[in-house]
């Protein structure tokens, strides 16, 4: 029993209209207790709101210990630190092929000779001189942005109409870190 083009066509039409009906009920009248179509947005936001309004009952029963004060100030502390919540600092995209490598900074040459790591924190030595991410460079208006073990990232905001900058230190080679490779037959 062939069922022809014409009637095919009409049983397609028939199943759209009934899959269409039933999501329309669905959005209408099933997702909502008060029958609108706001539904879902409406209970998504209330669950939201009642878990805030638990969250400061529960916090508001009692008082902090010393431990959970020590977390909710290193919380607040680190949202400030998130790279994409708002920076006015200059972007840059890390590991670009392009970017040299140069040991001079405005006439002055700089010597990364190293870096310490201390409890988390990385210290450059800079001619001498111990500097963290974010402190000033000797030279005005550069600060250490980025200490790796390679290189050191050194930047200056553009400020009064000049340009800003970005200087890639090497780290310095002395004689004795150089190796000499012999081939032996």
């Amino acid at each position: 029993m062939a069922i022809s083009a014409d009637s095919r066509q009409k049983l397609l039409l028939a199943f759209l209209a009934l899959v269409a009906g039933y999501a329309a009920f669905d959005y209408f009248y099933l997702q909502s207790p008060s029958g609108s179509g706001a539904g879902a947005m409406n209970n998504t936001r209330a669950a939201y709101e009642k878990n805030v309004a638990d969250i400061m009952t529960q916090v508001g029963k009692k008082a902090l210990n010393p431990v959970d004060l020590h977390k909710v100030n290193m919380v607040g502390d680190k949202l400030a630190n998130i790279p994409l919540y708002e920076s006015d600092a200059p972007f840059y995209l890390a590991g670009r092929q392009s970017e040299s490598f140069s040991t001079q900074v405005e006439g002055v040459e700089v010597v990364y000779s190293g870096y310490v790591e201390l409890g988390g924190v990385r210290l450059a030595l800079l001619n001498g001189v111990e500097y963290a991410e974010g402190d000033e460079f000797v030279i005005e208006g550069y600060r250490v942005t980025q200490i790796a073990d390679q290189y050191v990232i050194l930047v200056r905001a553009a400020e009064n109409g000049l340009p800003g900058a970005r200087v890639k230190v090497p780290m310095a080679e002395t004689e004795e870190q150089q190796l000499t490779v012999r081939v032996v037959e």
